[in-house]
């Protein structure tokens, strides 16, 4: 006990040791033993620590205790009372000598005590509640704090005395009236308007205060010291128990004023610090926090293809596991996180993610800071959506804008990481969209892109499927590769060099063009990439195949009849109206054959149609080749209106015909009359907003009128013993969910509906994904170049042997032709195509597994191709007559000994016809050189035979054109005694070296 310090436990040694005393010298029967044992109990119970500092009194009545007991005790053991009193007496001298000795030790433990204490002191100081601690410091932080206080205060106080001077010389009042309590309030709400820091602050200068004036009253009032009193006006504040310890009235109210004051405001920072939270939670709900993301893909806007483009980006990143996909638009994250949720839960076709994650933020995509909060510039790919619900003109304007914007972060950062995909509706503003992104956009106008489908669908119905199967990642789609071991080999030898994929064509490094459909002879050199149509970019590889192994004699062909026939005139009917109509027009007109008709047949008046196709002035006057336009003006959703279709005149005949513009010109047709039937999304409105459920709705029901016309007429035909061939309607559908609908109505084996907003979806996942399919499908989908094209299997085939061949022999087939086949149709043989119910439509098979299995074809299969339309054909064995005559009458020329400085293609403007240069007819080409001191011109009709244009010492000036019209490069010819001539190059570097050649001749 001594060396553990504990007085209390000392004392209750002492009394124990006292009662062992007493137990082993006056005990000699239990009953002894038992008093004695109560003695010790009862100075064990009151320690004699604190008998001794008690009064004398205490001692006595221990005594007198004791000396009770041992008399009861003593008259049952048979102890006289003499000797019971000399046993207390000697009790009583053994305790005072147990006192003694106990006060010696607890002297001895004080000291060892305070030799610890001086020796914990030395080598660790310890708190003193009572120390003054630093006082400079607590002096220090007062005196600053006091100091911004007064400065703040006489600024404040500087804004009173101005505002009462400014009023009182505006109202000519020598003292203003202004309210202190009112100007408080408004500086006040001044600073809350204008800071998030201002609640903290307000509370931490209240805290300030309230502890200056609670330690000045603990110094003035209580005398402790500036340090101690600051101290203890803190744990006041912070700590609302600690005032319990106060001794003292007036200390007592200063602790419970503090206290009270800092109950209050520390409840009022707990609000403060609860709604800091509360709105770091909102914000973070809104998607307002910073994407930590690279490599992902970013979806700028949102409309009615974004659900889409996240099922195509999801699909087509399923093989590596998913990627991050980040979407930053105006809606909030909530809507936007619920929308998607529930596409996931939906029982009709659910959206899956196969592993990709989709991330919402909620901002502005136009404001530089909210792409930079979603990584747009660590981003793969970008795509920008054009919004809903706005003017073509409008929102194009807007993805103008979209588009500076992230090039100004390309600028002021560390570039862009990826490509940005543009959504466009008006096809006239792509030029100015590719002129601000330069190399880093790619465009895809959605109206232009469905409309093309469209002509091609209606004039092609089995393509509508071929072209929903290759849109997208579900099933085959094109790749492009580089394969080290096919360098210098041709192409017309790789055609079989893969099982599990199609080789299409070639993208060559050097200029990255991609040929579609080249010649067999073309070799691909080092760098170039082979485009495949493939599963995934992993599924197919080369095989050790060899093209002489696909050699050898195959079956008799009728394509060099197929070739040799010329296509009748097509009659098409566009049930509807588009925005884009012209354009559709203008495509349409490129790729029918001579003497086609179109009929329009809408709600629009004739006095608005000509406006319309103008688009309010905005294009020129339609210059059709091959298309002659009718008109009927009416309603496609009324059956009798569809029953019989009266043609209105235009008026731009009135001279000829005699007809006023929209007078009945008399004639009339029939459904059957027309080889294409095509139901566009109506919006013959100005002020009609395009709403996919209305717009569905009409082109369901118009398709099913037509369908019911046209099953009448063909029973009416079948009756009367007549052949009845009918062209089935095509119609254009926005929204995914109609899809059901159209497969219920639609009784032939193909698909009879283009899925508009599905197709763009898949068009601008796919060039995200990779900006070569751009080129690829602008390609495919026009009329200027390769298309996919269905072809009849009696084309390639000789049905009638019913020799089973491959789907290399086809392959084989389709090449002699110079195209490409890609798949096929099976369709049964005692089939009807026309007539095939629902569950017995043909399967498209593109890219078709087991390519070497044998199978009989029947005369209703059909091969899908990639070949070259009419006009991209004609173009290309022009090309080639050129090229020939260029050679040969260069041979010709530089034979003789003369040197020809230039020849080459020229364009020369007809005659008379310099108002008019915008007229593509008013052009011939020529085949023009500089011989002998003369420029001469010769084509291939004349068959070298040349025809002077003038000499060379005659011409007078070289004037370069203007610019007009887009797409030449002209030069005009002054020369003298004849009229000036003009001419257009092929391009700026040509056009160039012609007038730096005619120059030299010059004499000023």
């Amino acid at each position: 006990s001594s060396a553990t310090g504990s007085k209390k436990k000392f004392d209750h040694s002492i009394a124990t040791h006292l009662g062992l005393r007493v137990l082993n010298k006056c005990c000699p029967e239990d009953r002894w033993r038992v008093g004695v044992f109560l003695t010790t109990l009862l100075c064990h119970s009151m320690p004699l620590n604190a008998l001794r500092f008690m009064a004398p009194l205490h001692s006595s009545f221990l005594v007198a205790f004791l000396i009770l007991g041992l008399k009861c005790i003593c008259a049952e053991t048979n102890v006289t009372g003499q000797e019971a009193i000399s046993i207390a007496k000697h009790l009583i001298e053994q305790q005072n000598r147990l006192m003694t000795e106990q006060k010696v030790l607890l002297e001895r433990l004080e000291g060892v005590q305070a030799a610890a204490k001086e020796h914990t002191c030395k080598t660790e100081p310890e708190d003193d509640p009572n120390d003054d601690g630093f006082p400079y410091v607590s002096l220090s932080v007062i005196l600053v704090g006091c100091g911004w206080l007064f400065k703040f205060a006489y600024m404040e106080y500087r804004v009173y005395t101005t505002k009462l001077t400014t009023e009182a010389e505006q109202e000519q009042q020598a003292q203003s009236n202004i309210d202190i309590g009112e100007f408080l309030q408004y500086r006040l709400d001044y600073y809350f308007s204008v800071t998030q820091w201002a609640k903290p602050i307000l509370l931490l200068t209240v805290t300030f205060l309230l502890i200056f004036v609670s330690s000045i009253a603990t110094v003035v009032f209580l005398g402790d010291n500036i340090s101690a009193a600051a101290w203890k006006s803190w744990t006041y504040v912070a700590d609302p128990g600690t005032h319990a310890d106060t001794d003292g009235t007036l200390g007592r109210i200063i602790a419970f004023g503090t206290t009270i004051g800092g109950m209050l405001v520390f409840a009022l920072m707990i609000g403060v610090i609860s709604d800091s939270i509360g709105e770091k939670v909102d914000d973070l709900k809104k998607g307002k926090s910073k994407v930590i993301e690279a490599r992902h893909t970013l979806v700028l806007g949102w409309s009615e293809k974004g659900l889409a483009i996240l099922r195509q980006i999801a699909l087509a990143n399923e093989s590596e596991g998913g990627r991050p996909i980040v979407v930053l638009c105006e809606e909030s994250k909530e809507e936007m996180e619920e929308m998607l949720r529930a596409a996931e839960s939906s029982k009709d076709d659910g959206l899956k993610l196969h592993g990709s994650r989709v991330v919402f933020r909620s901002g502005n995509p136009l404001a530089e800071h909210d792409l930079i909060k979603v990584s747009a510039h660590k981003a793969r790919a970008i795509i920008a959506l054009s919004p809903d619900g706005l003017e073509p003109d409008a929102a194009d304007s807007r993805m103008v804008r979209q588009v500076l914007s992230l090039q100004k972060i390309k600028q002021t950062g560390d570039g862009l990481s990826g490509h940005i995909v543009v959504e466009l509706q008006d096809v006239d503003n792509k030029a100015l969209v590719q002129m601000v992104g330069k190399e880093d956009v790619e465009v895809i106008v959605s109206h232009d892109l469905i409309g093309r489908m469209m002509l091609l669908s209606a004039r092609s119905p089995w393509l509508a499927t071929v072209l929903d199967d290759l849109m997208g990642f579900d099933g085959s789609e094109f790749y492009l590769k580089e394969w080290p071991q096919l360098v210098g080999k041709c192409f017309g030898s790789i055609l079989y060099r893969f099982d599990n994929a199609v080789p299409v064509g070639i993208k060559v490094s050097k200029t990255s063009r991609i040929v579609l459909n080249p010649p067999d002879d073309m070799v691909l050199q080092d760098g170039d990439a082979v485009l495949v149509l493939a599963e995934d970019d992993d599924s197919y590889d080369l095989n050790d195949h060899d093209i002489s192994d696909y050699e050898g004699t195959r079956p008799e062909s009728d394509v060099i009849q197929r070739k040799e026939a010329e296509k009748p005139p097509e009659r098409l009917l566009f049930c509807g109206w588009r925005r884009d109509m012209a354009d559709m027009i203008c495509e349409l007109d490129y790729d029918v054959p001579p003497k086609s008709e179109l009929w329009l047949f809408n709600k629009v008046p004739m006095e608005e149609r000509a406006v319309k196709l103008l688009d309010k002035g905005n294009k020129s006057q339609l210059k059709l080749k091959n298309i002659t336009m009718k008109h009927v003006v009416g309603n496609p959703v009324i059956r009798r209106e569809l029953l019989s279709l009266v043609e209105v005149s235009d008026g731009n005949n009135k001279d000829v015909d005699g007809f006023e513009i929209g007078e009945r010109t008399g004639r009339r047709e029939v459904l059957n009359y027309f080889t294409s039937i095509l139901i566009l999304s109506d919006c013959s409105e100005e002020h009609e907003e395009v709403n996919s459920e209305a717009s569905d709705s009409r082109s369901v029901a118009t398709t099913l009128i037509i369908q019911d016309i046209q099953r009448g007429i063909s029973e009416r035909k079948h009756a009367l013993g007549e052949a009845c061939e009918l062209s089935p309607p095509i119609s254009e559908i926005l929204d995914s969910r109609t899809r059901s609908l159209m497969q219920l109505i639609n009784k032939e084996g193909y698909q009879g509906y283009v899925l508009s907003n599905h197709l763009v979806a898949s068009a601008l996942a796919m060039v995200s994904e990779d900006r070569n399919m751009n080129k690829v499908y602008g390609e495919l989908l026009s009329c200027q170049g390769n298309q996919i094209q269905i072809r009849k299997a009696r084309d390639y085939i000789n049905i009638a042997k019913k020799e089973p061949l491959c789907f290399w022999d086809v392959q084989c087939l389709a090449r002699m032709s110079e195209e490409i086949a890609i798949g096929y149709i099976p369709v049964p043989e005692n089939t009807d195509v026309v007539e095939n119910s629902q569950n017995s439509k043909p399967e498209v098979l593109l890219n078709p597994p087991n390519k070497g299995e044998a199978r009989v074809w029947s005369a209703n299969d059909r091969i899908i191709v990639i070949a070259m339309c009419r006009q991209a054909k004609y173009k290309h064995e022009l090309r080639l007559a050129r090229s020939k005559a260029e050679q040969d009458l260069y041979k010709q020329f530089s034979s003789g000994g003369n040197e020809v400085p230039i020849h080459g293609w020229l364009k020369k403007l007809n005659s008379g016809k310099e108002n008019e240069m915008d007229n593509d007819d008013h052009w011939r080409d020529r085949l023009c050189f500089v011989m002998n001191g003369k420029m001469a011109y010769a084509s291939e009709k004349k068959k070298g035979e040349t025809e002077p244009v003038c000499d060379l010492d005659k011409i007078r000036s070289i004037q370069p054109g203007n610019g007009w019209p887009p797409g030449y490069n002209t030069f005009k010819l002054e020369v003298e005694g004849s009229k000036s001539t003009i001419f257009s190059a092929a391009s700026p570097q040509e056009c160039g070296k012609w007038i730096l050649v005619l120059s030299r001749f010059l004499k000023s």
